[in-house]
């Protein structure tokens, strides 16, 4: 236990105990530099009348719970400068999400985060300075997926909100270098999204192969894939949406798991039946027969599949999604090369035991080729991406 000097009548220091410091709470954290709520005084709710509590249809099994407007005032405020976050499409640990956090927010203070569930984080920053950063200076990313944050409110309830809206970068690949202007690019950017700010390569002109820009989007909707101007359609690709759907535009799916790719297919399926039938039909009765494809949907309304199918094809592609380049220019190690040598070499050097030898892969491969035979070496491993359900800020109703 560590101790203070303290003087006596005589002028002698001895040393006295001290108190062991006390640990604070993430409620106490929370509040920061703001003055301490005092703990309120514990009080019996119901026999005071200020919460009650109701059955459902008189059912014990369904309660239904009522607090006073007293009891819930001021219980907020420790809670109102906080922000809540999500990374969208992937789950990671607490740690990872903090130290990735700390890395790319690079703050002038310190922070608290708690895992509230759902996959949303609470976060509360020591300094003001910092929160106005996080929240006005994104998108922020990791592992090329998109961080989306909002203010903390009073309804909010992790296992009940959806995300859907966030920022994200667009590129406008092929654009003309001389329509690298601000004012230009945030005008075309509105008719994608709502535009925020434009990538300072792109206002520095140092980089032509796209031009990037940020806007923000609404989740729950198609997104836009071309944009036409001055004659010419232009491909709009969008950075980190990985669950970005290439046939019908819309988040929360891939193409192969799109339920109107699907539709569309049932649909072909059905006209070729009913080709298949008419064809038949002609050749039993040596008459011509032109029938209509039969539909899915009432009499007297219009059939969609079709329509969906030739604006998807003209709309939407494979460059909707942009994909960066991963470990192109890593080098290999001086071992590595090494290794890579001996083997295109053909050495048959045998192992002394320290390491493997190779020498007799050539050998049976060399025997394979006299007899016209060959190996085929594929792998066993195939990947399989999991679908996460899109979580949204906005109360299910």
């Amino acid at each position: 236990m560590a101790t203070v000097p303290s003087e006596t009548a005589h002028g002698q220091h001895i040393s006295a105990p001290s108190r062991p410091p006390e640990s604070v709470s993430f409620r106490d954290k929370l509040l920061g530099s703001q003055e301490p709520i005092p703990r309120r005084e514990k009080v019996d709710l119901i026999s005071n009348n200020l919460f009650r509590i109701e059955y459902e249809d008189g059912d014990r099994r369904r309660p239904q719970c009522y607090a006073d407007d007293s009891v819930l005032k001021d219980l907020w405020l420790p809670w109102q400068h906080a922000i809540i976050f999500k990374l969208l499409g992937k789950n990671i640990g607490f740690y990872a999400m903090r130290d990735r956090l700390k890395a790319i927010w690079k703050l002038t203070g310190d922070m608290e985060i708690m895992d509230i569930g759902h996959g949303f984080f609470m976060v509360k920053f020591d300094l003001e300075a910092d929160r106005e950063k996080v929240i006005n200076g994104g998108p922020w990313m990791i592992y090329d997926r998109y961080v989306a944050i909002r203010p903390w409110t009073t309804d909010f309830i992790s296992s009940q909100v959806k995300i859907n809206r966030t920022l994200v970068w667009i590129c406008f690949p092929s654009l003309g270098m001389k329509y690298y202007d601000e004012s230009l690019l945030l005008a075309l950017a509105a008719a994608v999204g709502t535009p925020v700010k434009v990538d300072m390569h792109t206002l520095n002109a140092s980089r032509g192969k796209f031009a990037r820009v940020c806007i923000e989007i609404d989740l729950d909707k198609p997104v836009v894939g071309k944009v036409w101007f001055r004659d010419f359609w232009y491909h709009v690709e969008y950075e980190g949406l990985h669950l970005l759907c290439k046939c019908c535009g819309i988040y929360g799916h891939v193409a192969r798991n799109c339920p109107t790719k699907v539709a569309m297919q049932e649909t072909k399926s059905i006209v070729s039946i009913g080709a298949a039938t008419n064809v038949a039909d002609v050749g039993a009765t040596g008459k011509t027969a032109l029938a209509d494809p039969p539909s899915s949907t009432e009499p007297g309304k219009e059939g969609p599949h079709v329509a969906v199918e030739i604006k998807g094809d003209e709309l939407y592609g494979d460059w909707l999604v942009f994909n960066r380049k991963k470990n192109n220019g890593r080098k290999s190690s001086g071992k590595n090369q090494g290794a890579a040598a001996k083997l295109q070499s053909g050495s048959n050097t045998k192992s002394n035991g320290k390491g493997l030898s190779f020498s007799h892969l050539n050998d049976a491969e060399n025997l394979l080729e006299d007899e016209n035979q060959k190996i085929p070496m594929v792998s066993q491993f195939h990947p399989r991406g999991g679908v996460e359900s899109t979580k949204v800020w906005t109360t299910k109703s």
